[in-house]
């Protein structure tokens, strides 16, 4: 059975949408060794899936800011040891920028990726041992699936959307009722960030639905942004640290909504399965967008045959 290396580094959302990946690649190749080259921070996610074997976790993101460091240096050694440390069949980069081509290009290997025209930065082609194209107008889920598919020769749409995460024990997080909302106000950037009124006009909203709002934090700042929402928002809860595991556990559970600064809304369960089902506006000004989908979350909440229709 072959052994595949994945690339996929970041962010979030991105990583989620890799992993119908992983269950391509077991259903056609039962028994294959899949590993994934992540960043440390999103390390958690790819765990998740029982078709990896092993993370391999890189630090990109923080190496940047101190390149001159001794620390830095040793570590980036130590990555490129543990990447060159094992020899695959093939290696796929499903991220398509420069950055995650050069990691393809230190990894032992058949490298794959996309071509030219289909990589969101196209010099990155130039790395890889076969390229291929891949309509960018796909969603995210569609491109990634088909390129594995075209590079280790399967046709990824005859197989089932299946995430991979197992379902855990069904629980809440403490001292919410049901039903309830987990507000995902965070974001890798600053200028990402959806406008605080608005996430408060949508917990008031989904509260005189009779859902419940829950503001995960994990970091002071976003600390302290949940605790202004929750000033704002009737009956909201601010957690306390949760791990993306421990957030897996809180999530699945139903029924259950989740938004996102990116632009998601999303029924779960299963989690993460629809990760762009229902959209909140992009624009930080497109308020009356906003209250017409908090309203219309309302009346699918209501209506659980609506609800099953959509999802």
């Amino acid at each position: 059975m072959p052994k595949i290396l994945l690339v996929k580094t970041s962010s979030m959302g991105d990583v989620i949408h890799n992993l119908p990946v992983v269950s391509d690649i077991h259903q056609r190749f039962p028994g294959a060794t899949v590993d994934w080259v992540v960043e440390e921070s999103f390390a958690q996610i790819p765990a998740l899936h029982p078709g990896v074997r092993k993370t391999i976790p890189v630090a990109l993101r923080r190496w940047r800011t101190s390149l001159m460091h001794p620390g830095t240096r040793q570590e980036v050694g130590a990555f490129h040891a543990a990447l060159r440390g094992e020899a695959y069949d093939y290696v796929i980069d499903t991220q398509g920028l420069l950055k995650s081509a050069l990691i393809t290009r230190c990894a032992r290997g058949r490298r794959a990726g996309y071509d030219w025209q289909s990589a969101r930065e196209p010099l990155s082609a130039l790395f890889y041992d076969r390229s291929f194209r891949v309509e960018k107008a796909l969603h995210a889920v569609e491109r990634n699936r088909r390129l594995a598919g075209l590079a280790l020769a399967y046709e990824a749409q005859s197989f089932s959307l299946d995430y991979g995460i197992a379902t855990a024990a069904r629980k809440s997080p403490s001292s919410v009722a049901s039903p309830y909302a987990v507000l995902l106000h965070a974001t890798s950037r600053d200028d990402k960030l959806w406008q605080e009124e608005r996430w408060a006009d949508l917990g008031q909203r989904l509260a005189e639905a009779g859902v419940h709002s829950v503001l995960p934090w994990a970091s002071d700042t976003e600390k302290a942004r949940s605790t202004r929402l929750q000033a704002a928002i009737p009956h909201a809860v601010v957690p306390g640290t949760l791990g993306l595991r421990d957030a897996r556990r809180c999530w699945h559970t139903q029924p259950s909504w989740s938004a996102s600064t990116r632009g998601s809304l999303i029924w779960l369960p299963p989690w993460a399965a629809a990760w762009s089902r229902f959209t909140l506006p992009r624009r930080r000004d497109s308020r009356a967008c906003m209250v017409a989908r908090a309203q219309s979350i309302s009346a699918m909440w209501v209506d659980r045959r609506a609800r099953t229709r959509f999802w």
